[in-house]
């Protein structure tokens, strides 16, 4: 059965046999996807012929599913990576199956931990399916559970004041740039007009505007909600804080945000760069293409008092100016 009625999953792993071959896992998932009638599942391989370039069918998929899967063996690639973040930007729910092995790869470890969710480990394609299916169902419960409790839901106001009043510990989305790890926060006071939270992690408060938030997301008991913006938390790499801005990202421009075009040259950026070399950080041009799976609190790209980072176009990828802080640890914390 086929139609609007069926919900899409959408399916990630590396798919490149050569380096390691997770078509029994894929075909595992697609099989679990498909005994639900509701849902159905999209994977590249099972795919019709398409004229759009690789990447751009990969993401506007993830755009269109309901729910992301991702598997995560001894590699992962850099596909992987962006259809991670695209997912946790567009807000899906996510459900990560990571396969039991003894030599992951720094890059693989480091993406299943940017997924920034509990995954479910599995040894064979029969506990993966198992896995799947209870996942599955889970989520399936919750977002029934969600619609029942929604409809007679409080205002937005109303929500937050619960938030406050209970000393509940949300999350906030989206933040920009998508730093490994998952950030908490908690309402340190409210008022008709302006929210300001408490991120727990680099204990530094933050203030939004109450109009600014569009919605509040609950997944059931025990899960975290998550407060949506109309706008983003901006990092900002000279001071090393969270600040509100209204502007948005677009899909196209996660993961790592806003732009302003550079050159090698430029001297607000070689400002910037002696800045930080005097406080013993490594400033230096990378490839963009490399930075989503390796930014962390000790490898950061650097964003400027207007919130955008530095890019120089150039070929075969854009370079981006970071800075690095050999020693430190890769978390805010």
């Amino acid at each position: 059965m086929t139609g609007p009625e069926q919900a899409k999953v959408f399916i990630s792993s590396i798919l490149n046999p050569s380096l390691e071959n997770l078509l029994d896992e894929r075909k595992t998932v697609r099989r679990v996807v498909d005994s639900y009638r509701f849902l159905r599942p999209w994977a590249f391989e099972s795919a019709p012929a398409s004229s759009e370039a690789l990447d751009e069918s990969y993401l506007r998929n993830v755009e269109e599913c309901d729910i992301f899967i991702v598997i995560i063996g001894r590699e992962a690639s850099n596909p992987v990576a962006a259809e991670i973040q695209r997912a946790k930007h567009k807000n899906k729910h996510i459900l990560a199956f990571a396969k039991r092995v003894s030599n992951r790869t720094p890059t693989a470890d480091a993406i299943l931990d940017s997924v920034g969710r509990k995954y479910a480990s599995f040894d064979h394609c029969e506990d993966l399916e198992q896995a799947v299916r209870d996942a599955l169902d889970l989520v399936l419960f919750l977002c029934l559970r969600n619609r029942t409790t929604s409809a007679g839901a409080d205002s937005l106001l109303g929500q937050l004041r619960e938030l406050n009043d209970n000393k509940v510990i949300f999350r906030i989305q989206p933040m920009t740039p998508s730093f490994q790890g998952e950030y908490q926060f908690h309402v340190d006071s409210l008022d008709q007009q302006s929210l300001t939270v408490h991120l727990h992690s680099t204990r530094e408060s933050i203030a939004i505007p109450v109009s600014r938030v569009c919605e509040i997301l609950h997944f059931g008991e025990g899960q975290i909600p998550i407060l949506m913006l109309n706008g983003r938390l901006q990092w900002f790499t000279k001071i090393q804080r969270w600040r509100f801005l209204a502007e948005k990202v677009r899909d196209d421009e996660a993961p790592l945000g806003l732009h302003k075009p550079s050159r090698l040259d430029d001297k607000r950026a070689a400002e910037l760069s002696a800045y930080f070399q005097q406080r013993q950080f490594q400033p230096g041009w990378v490839y963009e293409g490399d930075v989503p799976i390796k930014m962390n609190a000790a490898f950061q790209p650097v964003y400027d008092d207007d919130g955008r980072y530095f890019r120089i176009q150039d070929r075969p990828d854009n370079l981006v100016l970071v800075v690095q802080k050999p020693g430190w640890p890769t978390r805010f914390a």
